[in-house]
């Protein structure tokens, strides 16, 4: 008697699975011509539940205050379940004749809903590996495409807020706040020649030529400026412990910066600039890099210009997440006693002036400036996208009666992409 009634439990279990109410066996006994509202008799399994339900005293429906359960169940997990219950009941004893043929009727039924449901996922499979051929295709397409171009372009978008104050309350105040838009095209007409061209916004009401605090606010400028144009030349590549060499002429990036102490990263000096580098010249070594420059610094005029002298040496250590990068940098301004004095007398007067020129008379000084710069930093790549840098840089003006000197720590957390520069 258990077994007749786990049979009819689970058949009347199973008719109640189609889009109707659920149901629940309850003690009480129906009516035989009583409908059954929750199951349409045109269903498959009508006939089969009145049948069931009068021989075995079963109640269809469930009262109004019963738990229905949080999820809906699809007919497809309810055949792939009801296929296993039915494996056990088999499993567990005989059956009569005309259970045996009920389940069997059922059992083909299940089998027959699994079967389309596993014809349809075997196709959606397909079509969805077909996909991802195609788009691999396309992307190696492109890849492909965007390597035979002999050139690319190259866009920014910068945004910075820049204040001066000998006070907190005045440096708020006098915060101004910048955009600039840049573009850009870089190529080769030789794997051994490169050149790229940069144009900038350039804002009238700002401290700065391509962010560089050279110059006083009422000059009045381009909307667009020439920020950089020049050519490399590179006869050697890296290869073990052989150098890479490029020789670069015109208005080239900046290859001092580290940090905006010294130098915006994206200042450009007119002039001639030589760099040797290594790559990965022994196990975690990844970049030993030694560079010249001879460059002319040219102040809002052609008849205030200075002569900028400058060598740098930067390397490079990475194990696994870990990296570190140490910089040293020597620049010496010829012709600065006639540069410093111009600057001042634009409207730079101050402490805030001084410290950033690293010089200490502003009433007609003659100082030089003669800048060493230590830079140090360590890096951990431990999220993708996220590393973290602690940094110091320091710098000292040699050339200052006083020898001026400033320095910048920091934390950075965030991956900073750094503009195209040719290389």
């Amino acid at each position: 008697m258990p077994r007749r009634f786990l049979l009819a439990g689970f058949l009347v279990f199973y008719s109640s699975l189609s889009p109707l109410l659920p149901f629940k066996a309850l003690a009480d006994t129906p009516s035989p011509n009583v409908a059954w509202r929750d199951v349409s008799p045109s269903h498959w399994a009508y006939q089969t539940l009145i049948t069931l339900a009068e021989k075995y005293d079963l109640k269809l429906g469930l009262s109004p205050d019963m738990f229905k359960g949080e999820q809906a169940l699809t007919r497809y997990e309810a055949a792939a379940l009801a296929l296993q219950i039915l494996e056990r009941v088999r499993q567990a004893a005989p059956l009569a004749d005309t259970e045996q043929a009920d389940l069997t009727e059922i059992e083909t039924l299940l089998h027959t809903e699994i079967s389309q449901l596993s014809e349809r996922v075997d196709t959606l499979e397909d079509q969805s590996a077909l996909q991802s051929v195609e788009q691999l295709e396309l992307a190696e397409q492109m890849q492909q495409f965007q390597k035979n171009l002999p050139f690319r372009l190259f866009g920014s978008l910068a945004l910075r807020s820049c204040s001066m104050g000998e006070t907190v309350e005045g440096g708020i105040l006098g915060t101004l706040f910048q955009v600039r838009l840049g573009a850009g095209i870089q190529g080769q007409v030789h794997p051994d020649w490169q050149y790229e061209l940069r144009i900038l916004s350039t804002e009238n009401d700002s401290y700065n030529l391509s962010w560089f605090p050279f110059g006083g606010t009422h000059i009045p400028r381009s909307l667009i400026t020439l920020d950089r144009f020049f050519i490399n030349w590179r006869p050697l590549r890296a290869s073990g412990w052989q150098p890479q060499l490029d020789i670069q002429i015109g208005k080239a990036l900046n290859p001092l910066a580290e940090t905006q102490l010294l130098f915006d990263e994206d200042v450009s000096f007119t002039g001639l600039q030589q760099q040797i580098q290594w790559k990965n010249p022994l196990p975690h070594w990844h970049s030993l890099e030694l560079s010249l420059n001879e460059n002319v610094v040219l102040m809002e005029d052609t008849f205030i210009t200075s002569s900028l002298w400058a060598a740098k040496a930067a390397s490079e250590w990475r194990w696994n997440d870990l990296h570190w990068r140490s910089a040293i940098s020597y620049s010496h301004y010829l012709g600065s006693d006639r540069l410093a004095p111009y600057n001042f007398n634009q409207g730079y007067l101050g402490p805030f002036s001084q410290r950033n020129r690293l010089t200490s008379d502003n009433q007609g000084f003659t100082s030089q400036f003669q800048l060493l710069n230590l830079f140090s930093q360590v890096g951990w790549q431990g999220i993708d996208n996220w590393p973290l840098h602690v940094f110091g840089d320091y710098v000292h003006n040699f050339g200052a009666r006083d020898q001026n000197q400033g320095w910048l720590v920091g934390l950075k957390a965030g991956q900073q992409k750094k503009p195209a520069t040719g290389n």
